[in-house]
């Protein structure tokens, strides 16, 4: 889950940045422009962030799961007034 969240993180922040400057948006206020061609490049890079962070779980050690016995406990079965008489014969 925390790599699900850091994924989210990169690829928010990339487009939260990005977008805006591609389109003009920061110009006014700012002076800030983008082109193109360096925002398609900076999308591309957000893609890669994310699955090179993925990737990362390939070096993760997965730990066998201890094995475990079955309870030796017999289940509990609960019965009507019906079928009580029926299981008493």
């Amino acid at each position: 889950m925390r790599n699900i969240r850091q994924n989210l993180f990169f690829a928010l922040i990339y487009n939260a940045v990005g977008i805006p400057l591609a389109a003009g948006a920061l110009y006014p206020l700012l002076g800030l422009r983008l082109s193109p061609m360096v925002a398609a490049a900076a999308m591309a890079l957000s893609s890669l962030s994310v699955v090179g962070n993925a990737n990362r779980l390939r070096r993760y050690p997965i730990k066998p799961l201890p094995t475990t016995e079955a309870p030796a406990v017999e289940p509990h079965r609960e019965v009507g007034a019906g079928q009580r008489e029926s299981l008493a014969t």
